[in-house]
């Protein structure tokens, strides 16, 4: 009988963070999207399909796309810190539409 070590990935994760000293509101987000996507995916059992599932909770596409980041960002960081494979490596983020902002008349002063 073995005993199998979990090993906490947002913690190692957000030490990694601080330590690149990101700047506080970034960590908040960090906390509070990251948080949210490993309280309900496990990250070493996670396929693409749990991750679209995941992101598709989302109606809000700037939302989405926001949590496709961090999580992206997350997958990255464990490739390079822990030769994990990369899940998301290859997936396409969500199309963001764009903002088209009303024209601006020319004043006659």
């Amino acid at each position: 009988m073995t005993n199998k070590t979990v090993v906490n990935y947002y913690d190692l994760f957000m030490q990694s963070r601080l330590a690149r000293e990101v700047p506080p509101t970034t960590i908040r987000f960090y906390e509070v999207k990251l948080g949210r996507f490993l309280n309900e995916i496990n990250p070493d059992k996670v396929t693409k399909q749990h991750i679209e599932r995941f992101l598709l909770q989302f109606k809000n596409t700037g939302n989405r796309q926001r949590y496709y980041q961090v999580i992206k960002t997350f997958y990255i960081w464990r490739e390079q810190t822990f030769s994990l494979p990369n899940i998301i490596k290859h997936m396409p983020a969500s199309k963001v539409g764009k903002l088209i902002l009303p024209s601006l008349k020319k004043s006659r002063f």
